[in-house]
């Protein structure tokens, strides 16, 4: 994803998140996350939290599903990492890595 193009691409997953207006249900949303992660294998690139993130966020929204789109940071040393959540599990990467960032915006 190039750099400039991420604030339109944020924008437009929070738009279509709130024309869904309701979280999805979490087994449904869980069950897609889950086929997503055993099929990620077969993609030649290696993962990308943003791009795995959005991927999976932008499947689950064709299925009228909701989840919640993360950013965090940690400082030192300086790292930002991105996945996706819904209410009971980290959807993409893990909880571990997750817990090793602050969340400075989540959308949806």
């Amino acid at each position: 994803m190039r750099p400039n193009r991420i604030a339109s691409t944020v924008e437009a997953m929070r738009n279509a998140k709130l024309r869904l207006g309701v979280p999805g249900a979490e087994a449904a949303v869980r069950g897609i996350a889950s086929s997503y992660a055993a099929s990620r294998w077969m993609a030649r690139t290696p993962p990308r939290c943003l791009i795995d993130a959005l991927a999976l966020d932008h499947i689950l929204l064709s299925h009228g599903l909701g989840a919640r789109l993360v950013f965090g940071v940690r400082l030192s040393p300086f790292a930002a990492h991105c996945w996706l959540q819904s209410p009971g599990a980290v959807l993409t990467g893990t909880s571990a890595e997750a817990r090793n960032f602050t969340p400075i915006l989540a959308i949806g």
